[in-house]
């Protein structure tokens, strides 16, 4: 993105020289290399050069940041959401995957989990999701905390808890 500006700016040094010298209100002089200012107020004189210099390069930025903003609410990028969304995915498949791998267990009503198994889902969020990771800055055991808080809200989570729910209220009271 930065060498994206600098050579918008470049372009546009160039463009406002080049129509100076042409029109005949600047003297040539070798390009600036980079210098990342634009200097246009040479056209108005020594006196107004600093301030028309410094209007000119907000108006750059003003516009290359309403052309940001332009492309991000109609192209709808959201760089968190898309890093939300990932991270939520990827915790609900590894509650998925301890489920069908048999490391969810039921002990009365109290979901059992082997912390190994957790453990190792974890750490794959460092390759599979790095970008997610990094945005949020989860670690390893936050992310852990997170797959065993989603086993019950996945479908077959949700099963296994209704079913030993449904096998607690079946079951007489002593």
């Amino acid at each position: 993105m930065t060498r994206l500006i600098a050579a918008f700016l470049v372009l546009v040094a160039t463009v406002t020289v080049a129509t100076a010298q042409a029109i005949g209100v600047a003297p040539v002089s070798p390009p600036v290399q980079g210098g990342g200012l634009v200097e246009i107020g040479q056209a108005f004189g020594p006196f107004l050069q600093p301030y028309v210099d410094a209007i000119a390069q907000t108006l750059i930025v003003s516009a290359i940041g309403w052309v940001t903003w332009l492309l991000k609410t109609k192209l709808n990028i959201s760089i968190d959401q898309g890093h939300s969304d990932a991270l939520a995915k990827f915790v609900q498949g590894r509650a998925n995957s301890l489920i069908a791998d048999g490391f969810v267990k039921m002990n009365g009503l109290t979901v059992n989990v082997d912390n190994a198994a957790v453990a190792n889902e974890a750490n794959l969020a460092l390759t599979m999701i790095p970008d997610a990771v990094a945005h949020f800055g989860v670690t390893p055991d936050q992310l852990a905390a997170k797959i065993k808080d989603a086993i019950p809200q996945v479908p077959a989570g949700a099963a296994i808890v209704a079913s030993a729910h449904a096998a607690q209220a079946a079951t007489p009271a002593a």
